[in-house]
C-alpha cells in the first residue's frame, strides 16, 4: 500500500506540469465558439441599432455589388458601422469603417461625413466604452478603425481569420492584416447566440467566412447583411457582386432575407437613415 502511494505521487507530479501547460495554452488561445443551432422565432429584446455613418462614395458603379448587372447605374454608397445599445453591461458595434483617405488611395472618389470618434460621441461613447467589435469580414474598409477599439473582443468567423492567408487572389487585396494586428478575437464558428437575441449568421459566400448579425428589436427581427450590398440586392435578389462563388454568395442572401422582417445593407445610404429599434 505504501509502495502504490509512493507511485501515485510521483504520477501527480509528472502529471501536474503537464496540466499546468494545458491551462496556460487554453488560456492564451483564441476563443472558439459555436456552432449552435440556427436562431428559432422572433421575441422582444430592449434592443436598438444605431447606424454611424463616416464616409460616402460617390460616382460608384451600381454592377458592383449587384453581379452582371445595372452596368449603366452609378449611385452614391454610404461606408461605416452600425452601434447595438440595449445588451445589459456591453456597448457593442458592428464592423468599424475606414477613413475617407483610405478610399481615395483605391481611387474611389470619397468623402469623409463624420470620425468614428465623432459619432460615438453623438451616443454619449468613446472608443474605450466599445467591449465588442462583431467584424461581418476583415475587408479594409470594414476594419481599418479596429485600432480605436484596443480594449474590445473581436468577434469572427474562424473561417474568415484562418481563410485570409489563403484568399483568392480576387480577394487577396482587401486583406490588410496590419489593421487586426494585436485584436483581441473571439473566434466562432457558424451560428452563435452573443447574447439573447443577438446572434452572428454564418453567411459564406462574398468573403470565405463572412457573417450577418441578427438583433431582435421590441418592433422585429433585424439583420445587418455581412454581404456587400445594396438595398436593390434584397429587393430583387440579386446576387452580390463582389464574391468568392456567386451560388454561394446567393444563398446566403436568400437566407438573410428568409429569416429576417428587414434587412439592413451595409452600402446603402437608406441603411444609415434611421434608428432601428
Amino acid at each position: 500500500m505504501r509502495s502504490l502511494k509512493s507511485h501515485s505521487r510521483k504520477a501527480l507530479l509528472f502529471l501536474l506540469p503537464l496540466v499546468i501547460l494545458a491551462l496556460v495554452l487554453l488560456g492564451s488561445a483564441p476563443l472558439v465558439a459555436g456552432p449552435e443551432k440556427a436562431p428559432g422565432a422572433w421575441s422582444a429584446h430592449p434592443y436598438e441599432i444605431h447606424p454611424m455613418l463616416t464616409a460616402k462614395i460617390a460616382s460608384f458603379p451600381l454592377a458592383t455589388f449587384t453581379y452582371l448587372q445595372n452596368f449603366d447605374k452609378f449611385v452614391t454608397i454610404a461606408c461605416g458601422f452600425f452601434c447595438i445599445e440595449g445588451v445589459p453591461g456591453h456597448h457593442i458595434i458592428v464592423d468599424t469603417g475606414a477613413p475617407p483617405t483610405t478610399f481615395k488611395n483605391y481611387g474611389f472618389n470619397s468623402i469623409g461625413v463624420a470620425t468614428a470618434e465623432e459619432r460615438l460621441a453623438g451616443l454619449g461613447l468613446k472608443p474605450s466604452d466599445i467591449d465588442m467589435v462583431i467584424v461581418t469580414h476583415l475587408h479594409f474598409d470594414h476594419v481599418e478603425n479596429l485600432k480605436l477599439f484596443n480594449k474590445a473582443k473581436v468577434v469572427v468567423q474562424k473561417s474568415e481569420l484562418e481563410g485570409v492567408g489563403n484568399a483568392p487572389p480576387s480577394q487577396a487585396g482587401f486583406y490588410i492584416p496590419d489593421f487586426w494586428k494585436g485584436a483581441n478575437f473571439k473566434v466562432v464558428d457558424g451560428d452563435v447566440e452573443l447574447f439573447p437575441g443577438l446572434w452572428v449568421l454564418y453567411t459564406p459566400g462574398h468573403s470565405l467566412g463572412s457573417q450577418s448579425v441578427l438583433v431582435d428589436t421590441e418592433r422585429g427581427r433585424y439583420i445587418i447583411l455581412g454581404l456587400c450590398a445594396c438595398d436593390v440586392n434584397v429587393e430583387k435578389k440579386i446576387t452580390p457582386g463582389i464574391l468568392t462563388n456567386a451560388g454561394t454568395a446567393h444563398k446566403s442572401l436568400l437566407r438573410v432575407i428568409d429569416m429576417a422582417d428587414t434587412v439592413i445593407t451595409m452600402h446603402d445610404l437608406n441603411s444609415f437613415k434611421q434608428v432601428y429599434r
